[in-house]
C-alpha cells in the first residue's frame, strides 16, 4: 500500500491529499480500460435481464450462426445509439419462466411480444395469412 498524497502506479506526489493516482496515470488508465467499457456494460444487462454468465451470448451467436431464429436473417449487434434498427439482435426469452429461448432480430422480437407469446393467438394468424 503506498502512503497518502503519492501515486499507487508511478510513486509521484499527488495534488490531492486521498489521490490514489495522479492525473497523468488516471487518464492513461482509463484510456486503456475504455474499450472494454461498452463490453462490460452489455454482460452486466446480459446478467441482469437474462442471468447470462459472461460469454454465453457468444455461445448462443455461434449456435445460432448469426441468424434469427425465426426469419433466419442476418443479426447485427447493438449500436449506442437510441432506436435499433430491425435486424438487430434481441435476447428472446420466455416472460413466465425468463428462460432464454435464443436470438433473434428485433423485427421477429417484437412480433412475439405484440402476438403477447400466445399460440392460439399466433395460430390464428396463421389462419389469416393463409386465406
Amino acid at each position: 500500500m503506498t502512503e497518502p498524497g503519492k501515486c499507487s502506479v508511478c510513486g509521484v506526489k499527488t495534488k490531492g491529499r486521498h489521490a490514489l493516482m495522479c492525473r497523468p496515470c488516471r487518464t492513461k488508465t482509463s484510456r486503456e480500460n475504455m474499450p472494454n467499457v461498452g463490453v462490460r456494460q452489455r454482460e452486466w444487462q446480459l446478467k441482469k435481464k437474462y442471468g447470462m454468465e459472461p460469454g454465453e451470448f457468444d455461445a448462443w451467436w455461434n449456435v445460432f450462426k448469426g441468424k434469427c431464429g425465426i426469419c433466419d436473417n442476418d443479426l447485427t449487434m447493438p449500436t449506442k445509439s437510441r432506436g435499433q434498427s430491425l435486424g438487430t439482435v434481441c435476447v428472446d426469452h420466455d416472460h413466465t419462466t425468463g428462460q432464454v429461448r435464443g436470438l433473434l432480430c428485433n423485427a421477429c422480437n417484437k412480433a412475439l411480444g405484440l402476438f403477447k407469446d400466445d399460440l392460439k393467438i399466433l395460430s390464428n394468424a396463421m389462419k389469416w395469412i393463409s386465406k
